[in-house]
């Protein structure tokens, strides 16, 4: 085939790869993707950038056809260097072109590089370098370079016009910059440094996700302007300044080569540290670390994930001070030659390094551990991996690299044998055959979208005994069975009756001379709604089951009957006894009784209500309410939960990212006695509500509406004794509109087909500039010609800009049979940047 037969999107990628400059190879996407981090000063900035302008501007000029086809290659990356005006003129195009024109270039813009070099524009008020910015409305990275390790000067903060104001760029995503050691800001000595170029950026930046920050070494001794003001510090930047008080809230990862820490504080004040409320990731200079001692201090807790860059230098100091401050890693990402510094820096250490949520380390061959068969890196990660790290619930040990370099290494047979001793993977596929219906329909410690069942509609009782019943007829085989399976049996554990026998077993047998040594294996416990060997208003026997396990993951309080049972009331302990802390508990699913027992003035604190106070870790709650409960709560209205109290320990409540909602729940969220207060959930970023209910968490999305990333609805059928009295079909659903309003942020939503009808006549124009994904569940009732509402929706009322995907969940044939599917198709058609796809069913 001749190249001119082949499709545009084909001969546009080989452009592409055939002209990208080596930086872009290097490291240039928005997100984040581990081991691809290239440093700033390691990068080649000058002669490939001028030499990929030429390739590109050459293929421009071929004929029509290969101009249509490459102008968008010849403005995905810009360099603002000399020539500004020139630039500006030629973004807007043909007397300067709207942006939904065809001539306008500046659509095409992803990434801007900021040149170190000032030719043509004043550092001190770079207002050209701001009017190409704001003429490119999809640019996702800005760029300032660096070609001298100490050279080059900063850019000073923008002074315009009376009446203008710095634009929002709400499309950008990632910065790098290189901050050169001469700094414009106040005079030395200056109580009030101003803001620089990237202060203003960073602040008018609310979507940026990934910010990588790179200083000189040494760099406060060559800083002859004075101390620059701090970054992502709202409250530092003045009044009157315009700054959103939630900039920087989206910001996830963070980079920092060389000595950055110092523009990260507060001049004048070194023991104040930036805001950045979600930062989950860490990518530091591994030379560097101990300069990162209030960063780690401030942040790491919340750190997630670190990736360490082996930086060529001759110190390496700080790992200790990392991994200690930072517990709930969950990702490290190492080069192998970090290897001894690990060891090193930890084999004096009596106490070994607990990181409990660790579930995956990665090593990546780096060029100075390549020679493996001299090469001891990989025996030092062993030895700090066996006798200094530990890491209880570790999954995964990614080796990156070639494989046969990595199998040549002297301690690769070392690593397998330490793997094939920890029982980690391997057992899900064989654990399915005895598992009850309950169990395989929605126990997922994480969210899976589309998979959530609701409490009612599942079944708790038969189910749970026959299961029980098939993994004791296995134990009871033979040894090497009992051996095997003792785990399964102990996996999922049911409170209900002979609470005490249950406690003895796990024990364990008095002759193994380890304690709980069946415990270990349970990761869910389920506590009957039926009452019947223990006292519910002091349910101490509940709390010793749960402090003997201490790996279980759920907690579960299911229903059997739509208004019965009794809640359970706070544990009245002994004098001088504590409730134990949960740490391994992530997630709770609760189902609220109509029955409860408080006091007529003061409501008392529940079980649930104590143990979310001491589990630290929950990721995930789902609460569930009888219709019309409120009705049936003879005694008194419940305590509220998620009301930080003095008392409370600082991490109650702070780790909840998906809350789910069934019923009239929203009562139980809510101060008695005050409407308008709501529980405090500093980290929720997910809301999966029951569908018939989103009126009445009106409070709940007013308060963490601008937070919430990730909304599904679940469309529940109401029973006959859930209803209410005057329910009807088109009462059942209401208040779509104030939900999808309240929730600017948005990222993702999930919907069933069936709701597209009320979708669609609820609201009007809905505008969701953040929004990325949309998923759609095909019931199994939907009519294929009676579903095309909710195409409608997305087509004619949805202001999306940011969509890229819309994932449909169900059999492909009988979407393609639905009427919705031919809507969304055409609709796709007309968006070069819109997908869509199918989620893998048949």
């Amino acid at each position: 085939m001749h190249f001119n037969d082949l499709p545009a999107e084909i001969r546009l990628s080989i452009f592409r790869l055939a002209t990208l400059k080596i930086s872009q190879h290097e490291d240039t996407l928005p997100s984040y993707r581990p081991f691809a981090v290239v440093p700033l000063r390691a990068r080649d900035w000058s002669a490939s950038a001028q030499h990929a302008l030429d390739m590109k501007s050459a293929l421009v000029l071929v004929c029509k056809e290969w101009k249509a086809i490459a102008t968008e290659l010849l403005y995905e990356c810009v360099r603002v260097q000399h020539g500004t005006r020139a630039l500006v003129a030629a973004l807007e195009g043909s007397a300067g072109a709207p942006l939904d024109d065809g001539n306008c270039n500046a659509r095409w813009v992803r990434r801007v590089e900021i040149s170190e070099q000032v030719l043509d524009f004043d550092p001190f008020n770079p207002v050209e370098v701001v009017r190409v910015l704001e003429r490119c409305p999809f640019v996702e990275t800005i760029v300032r370079p660096c070609m001298f390790e100490r050279g080059g000067v900063g850019l000073g903060a923008v002074k315009l016009g009376t009446g203008e104001t710095f634009p929002t760029l709400k499309s950008v995503r990632r910065i790098d910059w290189w901050t050169p050691n001469v700094i414009y800001g106040g005079w030395p000595g200056s109580a009030h440094p101003k803001p620089d170029f990237l202060s203003q950026l960073l602040a008018h930046a609310p979507n940026v996700e990934y910010v990588a920050l790179a200083v000189p070494r040494r760099w406060e001794r060559y800083d002859t302007w004075g101390r620059r003001r701090a970054l992502f510090v709202p409250q530092a930047q003045g009044q009157g300044s315009g700054v959103d008080p939630k900039a920087y809230e989206k910001i996830h990862t963070l980079r920092l080569e060389g000595e950055v820490e110092a523009s990260l504080m507060l001049a004048g004040g070194a023991s104040e540290v930036g805001f950045l409320p979600n930062l989950r990731r860490l990518v530091v200079d591994a030379s560097g670390l101990s300069r990162r001692s209030q960063v780690l201090e401030q942040y790491g807790r919340n750190i997630h994930s670190v990736e360490l860059l082996n930086v060529l230098d001759e110190r390496v100091l700080g790992t200790k001070l990392l991994l200690r401050a930072c517990p709930n890693l969950r990702e490290l990402y190492v080069p192998l030659g970090m290897g001894a510094v690990l060891l090193g820096e930890h084999g004096n250490e009596s106490d070994r390094v607990v990181l409990e949520d660790l579930k995956c380390i990665r090593i990546k061959m780096d060029s100075s551990s390549s020679s493996t068969l001299t090469s001891p890196h990989l025996g030092y990660f062993m030895i700090f991996m066996r006798d200094k790290l530990d890491c209880p619930s570790l999954e995964r040990i990614v080796l990156d690299g070639s494989v046969e370099m990595w199998k040549e290494d002297p301690c690769y047979a070392i690593l397998e044998e330490f793997v094939s001793r920890r029982r980690f993977l391997d057992l899900d596929r064989d654990q399915i055959a005895d598992l009850p219906s309950s169990d395989y329909e929605d126990t997922a410690v994480d969210y899976r979208p589309f998979e959530a069942v609701p409490l009612r509609e599942r079944e708790w009782s038969s189910s749970a005994q026959q299961a029980l019943d098939v993994k004791m007829a296995i134990v009871l085989v033979c040894k090497e069975w009992k051996k095997m399976t003792t785990e399964y049996l102990y996996e999922c554990i049911r409170i209900q009756q002979g609470t005490q026998a249950l406690l003895i077993a796990l024990e364990g047998h008095s002759g193994t001379g380890t304690p709980f040594d069946n415990a270990r294996w349970v990761k869910r416990v389920e506590i009957s709604e039926r009452i019947l060997d223990f006292d519910p208003f002091n349910p101490v026997m509940i709390l010793r089951v749960l402090e003997r396990c201490p790996l279980v993951e759920t907690i579960v309080r299911p229903c059997m009957l739509e208004r019965g049972g009794v809640a359970l009331s706070a544990c009245n302990l002994s004098r001088g006894e504590a409730w134990p802390t949960f740490r391994s508990v992530r997630r709770i699913d609760w189902w609220i009784p109509g029955v409860l027992k408080d006091s007529w003035s003061h409501p008392k604190p529940e079980f649930l209500d104590e143990l979310l106070d001491h589990a630290p870790n929950v990721r995930y709650l789902t609460l569930a309410v009888p219709r019309g409960w409120e009705r049936y709560n003879t005694l008194n209205r419940r305590n509220a939960l998620f009301v930080r109290d003095a008392w409370k320990c600082d991490e109650a409540y702070g780790r909840i990212r998906t809350l789910r909602l069934e019923g009239d729940v929203e009562a139980t969220l809510v101060l008695a006695g005050d409407a308008s207060v709501v529980g405090s959930l500093p980290g929720l970023r997910r809301l999966v509500l029951d569908a018939s209910g989103i009126a009445r968490h009106s409070a709940v999305v007013e308060k963490y509406g601008r937070n919430i990333q990730s909304v599904e609805l679940l469309e529940l059928a109401p029973g006959p004794r859930n209803a209410p009295p005057d329910a009807s079909p088109g009462k059942l659903v209401l208040g779509t509109n104030h939900l999808l309003r309240a929730c600017p942020n948005l990222r993702e939503l999930c919907v069933p087909l069936g709701l597209g009808g009320v979708l669609l006549s609820e609201n009007g124009r809905v505008v969701l500039g953040s929004l990325k994904c949309i998923r759609i569940k095909m019931d199994a009732s939907m009519s294929p010609l009676a579903s095309s509402s909710l195409g409608y929706f997305i087509r004619d009322s949805l202001d999306c800009p940011s969509l890229e995907r819309i994932v449909l969940y169900g059999s492909v044939a009988r979407w393609k049979e639905n009427a919705c599917y031919g809507i969304l198709e055409e609709l796709v058609s007309r968006n070069r940047f819109l997908v869509l796809e199918f989620a893998g069913f048949v």
